[in-house]
């Protein structure tokens, strides 16, 4: 390699710059000073020196112009950024002399007017000469100045009228010599009449010169303001004003040149090597100035090429597409490749509009397979990018493929690619700021509709398993927001784009697959829980599919019809239709509907977090998320009890195991009011219509257990509620249940009026397994209480009076529920069963926190935690149709019958607390229990003589039992008087 000068061109121009001036500063002050100095008779010699270097600066500045001239040219098209080029020395050729032998080539080419094959082959022997000096910007700026207005602008034309074969090939030459010109930072006089000429303008119709124009630019690279300005004025200005044009130049000149007869095909091909310009130009087109619509510039391009049916077009802009993308190839040992890149905002907006234009118009991805997989490749996770910046461009790709086509076998997995990056920087506050920064949080909340649009409704499944592994990993993302987000760590994230969501199935779907519930932030769980709840009454009776059960002895089959035109479910493609569709089909449906409320999806997880359970019930929004949980349409009709979830957050949000202070009394605030939420389903269930009725009759069996579990944890306060003897019929918007602090205890306490308390057990005791739950647990309290009594036997004594007044309305309410004998047979098991885990387990538990010696009321509670499950089938019993009152004397009998039973746990509490002997080989005493079953059957007799020996007049054992008889009989007085009250 021979010598040369290493160039930094924009450093070199801005040397110029100050070289210039210095010169002209340094002449003006060795001028002047030599003038005064003359006249004053002192010595110039200096001065003239001075001048004399002046004078070597004017032979230097255009040596110096000269080469920075060749290094720009050189260096077009580099890109930002600084570089070095390399230009051979000596240069011996002045701007002066360069600019003087492209005129001559000018002058030669405006004589040359023939317009046949002569013509044609001195234009090619003219372009051999140009070739020679193609990257001299001072001989190319020097020949387009100097040729006429019609050669410098219609070029192409002039070319391809010749004839001549070699008209493409010197098309080549002439537009990179004009690239050229129009780089030079200092071009020959008259050439900014031809950057004029090529930038203003053009009427509507002027296809020929338009046409020219474009064919002009189609070799070389232009620098990015004339490209951009002519391109709009030569067809995208008018393209973007009005597409619906004939934008075609002259068939046969363009097939002369080997070029597309489209002008708009010919921008676009011009535009591509250019970002900067792309962008500009696509943006701004056929706009005001100052004025862009990117979006809509690029629908129209994408329509107009999809009328063309023209391939050079549609490769032309996806070509300039995938430049606006910043789509840049690596290159690499083995040739170019694509790899992600950290990507510019501007290169993020635009990709994003060129997907939701290609998208929104139905584009094929076959027709534009480069830009697509090109784009979704770049916009991944670069390696060299801050945990920031991968974290801002995992938002861009799911943006992107957001607002791609769901049926572009793309998409998917560029939306798995961003799945694995969110699940992997979750724990990374640098790509969580980046990521929920740029608008994230906003693109998972959709997401669900995405991939549902993917998979499409199958029967009664609208997600696929892939797509719920998918939400499954954004919910884990999104949970560790939540929590980032609560230590004021991510100011970036916004949770009212969940709580308050454009669509609520879409969101619940990221909790729903999402982590456990103790792994979420437990106030963004309560927001969540009360949106659903919120969005569930919104729903009003449109929740589920109508069922209608079969009657074979009319011939019809079981049928499930949508409640109205446009449930919820409707955009999920989840549609009952009776007539077209079969038993199984519709029962499909029917379960998707279930398997896709949001507010059973948020309840999921609500559940697993207790505090987010007590926040939600003991909030502000309390009686109402009460109301809604306590509810009879917590199932499908003819399919399924739903209410699981909803019983789980009842027990979560009521439990006081653990609980001190604020918390103990938010779990009795939320007890209060779920209790009154059981009093107001009562009294909405009154007045609603018929088929709502046959619905949902009661509550479903999961709920009225886990509601007579809630219940049978505050028994303690119910039963010291039974004095409270407030009004018969108050109304029914009272609020009869209420928590407050105990003035005694210092402790909250659940408190009620006996008459609401027995509305509450009519609530839950429609199903027999409650009923039975229930009934078991306060065998288990008086046990608990007998245990205890020698701590205290006044105390005792009141509060078993208060626990049988109790168990009296609790056999009342048995008794209107008029069970079948299965289901009588069902709450006895029940109750057994929970005694005998009592008994064997936790008898005697006591609160953490209570007083030790507390008697009764502090007593177990929180402490009977048995899981909620099982569920009776329709038909099996008959529901309450207000008739427990008028039972109150059949009762009687029955509950002298639990009178007589209320020995054994009375006896079983004082065998464990060593106050009395226990049976010695007695048939019904085993393992330090006593045996309900064989104690009411064959061993009544051998029970109640040992009962006569250990319960003599004056002892506990039968202090304790006449207390509870007391209490039996204050029910029943009660009932009588309420009774009367009540006109019965």
């Amino acid at each position: 390699m021979g010598e040369f000068s290493g160039i930094d061109p924009t450093a070199l121009k801005q040397m110029i710059t100050s070289f210039d001036g210095d010169r002209r500063q340094l002449r003006d002050f060795a001028s002047r000073y030599k003038g005064q100095f003359a006249s004053q008779g002192l010595d110039t010699t200096d001065l003239s020196s001075l001048l004399d270097i002046c004078g070597w600066l004017d032979d230097e500045s255009p040596k110096l112009k000269r080469r920075e001239n060749l290094a720009a040219v050189m260096d077009a098209g580099a890109g930002p950024g600084t570089h070095m080029v390399q230009i051979p020395e000596p240069v011996t050729q002045t701007s002066a002399q360069a600019q003087a032998d492209g005129k001559k080539l000018a002058q030669q080419f405006n004589a040359n007017n023939g317009g046949d094959s002569k013509a044609g082959d001195q234009y090619h022997a003219m372009a051999q000469e140009l070739l020679a000096h193609e990257n001299d910007p001072d001989f190319c700026s020097a020949f387009y100045a100097n040729l006429t207005p019609a050669a410098a602008t219609l070029m192409p034309t002039l070319l391809a009228s010749t004839g001549s074969s070699t008209a493409g090939t010197d098309l080549m030459v002439y537009s990179h010599a004009l690239a050229t010109a129009t780089d030079a930072g200092y071009p020959a006089p008259g050439f900014d009449k031809v950057v004029a000429s090529y930038t203003s303008p053009l009427p509507k119709g002027d296809n020929a010169a338009a046409w020219n124009r474009a064919a002009m630019l189609q070799y070389g690279t232009f620098p990015t303001d004339f490209l951009t300005k002519t391109v709009r004025a030569s067809g995208l200005d008018q393209f973007g004003k009005d597409p619906n044009q004939d934008f075609r130049g002259n068939s046969f000149y363009a097939q002369a040149l080997g070029l597309p007869q489209n002008t708009i095909t010919l921008d676009l091909q011009a535009l591509a090597p250019n970002e900067a310009a792309t962008q500009q130009v696509l943006a701004g087109m056929g706009q005001d100035p100052g004025k862009t619509n990117l979006a809509g510039n690029l629908k129209s391009l994408t329509g107009y090429a999809a009328s063309q049916h023209d391939p050079q077009l549609t490769a032309a802009f996806q070509a300039a597409l995938m430049s606006g993308s910043g789509d840049r190839a690596t290159q690499g040992p083995y040739g170019s490749y694509y790899a992600p890149l950290v990507h510019t905002g501007a290169e993020s907006t635009f990709a994003t509009a060129a997907m939701s234009a290609l998208s929104s118009s139905h584009a094929q991805q076959s027709d534009y397979q480069d830009f697509i997989t090109t784009t979704f490749t770049t916009f991944g996770q670069p390696a060299d990018a801050t945990p920031q910046q991968a974290g801002t461009q995992a938002a861009t790709l799911l943006r992107l493929a957001e607002n791609a086509d769901p049926k572009w076998p793309a998409t998917r997995p560029a939306i798995k690619s961003v799945a694995d990056q969110a699940e992997a920087g979750k724990n990374d506050d640098g790509f969580m700021k980046g990521y929920y920064g740029n608008g994230g949080g906003d693109l998972e909340s959709n997401l669900a509709l995405e991939l549902h649009a993917m998979d499409g409704t199958q029967g009664g499944t609208v997600l696929s398993a892939d797509s719920t592994k998918i939400l499954g990993e954004f919910g884990d993302n999104l949970a560790a927001a939540t929590n980032l987000s609560a230590a004021g760590k991510l100011p970036e994230f916004n949770a009212r784009t969940f709580t308050a969501p454009k669509d609520m199935w879409a969101a619940s779907m990221l909790v729903k697959y999402g982590p456990s519930g103790d792994k979420w932030d437990h106030t963004f769980l309560t927001d969540m829980g009360d949106a659903a709840l919120h969005w569930r009454a919104d729903q009003k009776d449109n929740l589920r599919p109508s069922y209608t059960p079969g009657d074979m002895s009319i011939g019809t089959v079981d049928s499930w019809i949508d409640p109205s035109n446009d449930p919820w479910y409707k955009e999920l493609g989840l549609h009952e239709d009776n007539f077209t569709k079969n038993i199984p089909d519709q029962q499909a449906i029917a379960r998707g509907v279930a398997a896709n409320d949001p507010s059973l999806a948020v309840l999921s997880k609500l559940g697993e977090n207790p505090q987010a359970s007590r926040d939600l019930l003991a909030g502000k929004d309390g009686r109402f998320a009460a109301d809604q949980l306590v509810n009879n349409n917590w199932q499908t009709p003819g399919i399924s009890d739903d209410s699981k979830f909803p019983a789980q957050v009842l027990l979560a949000a009521t439990s006081p195991n653990g609980l001190k202070g604020a918390e103990l009394a938010k779990a009795s605030t939320a007890a209060a009011n779920v209790f009154q939420g059981a009093l107001d389903n009562a009294n909405a269930a009154k007045n609603q219509p018929a088929n709502i009725k046959e619905q949902y009759p009661q509550l479903p069996s999961q709920l009225a257990e886990g509601l007579a579990q809630v219940a049978a944890i505050y028994v303690p306060d119910l039963a010291q509620s039974m004095d409270n003897n407030g009004p018969v019929k108050p109304d029914p918007n009272q609020v009869r249940f209420s928590s407050s602090i105990d003035s005694k205890t210092g402790r909250p306490f659940v408190s009620g009026d006996e008459d609401a308390i027995e509305a509450l057990m009519q609530q839950f005791m429609t199903d027999p397994k409650a009923a039975g739950l229930f009934s078991g647990s306060m065998d288990g309290y008086i046990a608990t209480t007998s245990k205890n009594a020698g701590a205290d036997p006044k105390a005792a004594h009141d509060l078993m009076r208060q626990l049988a007044m109790l168990d009296g309305d609790v056999q009342t309410v048995k008794e209107g529920m008029k069970y079948t004998p299965a289901a009588a047979q069902d709450a006895k098991d029940t109750q057994s069963a929970m005694y005998t885990w009592i008994v064997g387990g936790v008898l005697g538990t006591v609160v953490p926190g209570a007083e030790e010696g507390e008697v009764g009321a502090q007593l177990l509670l929180g402490g009977l935690s048995a899981g909620i499950a099982g569920g009776t089938a329709w038909g099996s019993y008959q529901f309450p149709g207000g008739h427990a009152a008028a039972v109150t004397d059949d009762a009687q009998s029955e509950q002298d019958f639990e009178m007589r039973e209320l020995k054994i746990p009375i006896a079983q509490g004082l065998i464990n607390s060593g106050a009395v002997t226990p049976p010695k080989d007695a048939h019904w005493f085993h393992d330090g229990k006593l045996d309900q079953a064989a104690i009411n059957g064959q061993y009544s007799g051998a029970f109640n003589q040992w009962w006569h020996d250990n319960a003599p007049d004056g002892s506990l054992p039968l202090d304790l039992f006449n207390a509870g008889k007391d209490g039996y009989n204050d029910s029943t007085s009660m009932r009588r008087a309420h009774g009367q009250k009540d006109g019965q």
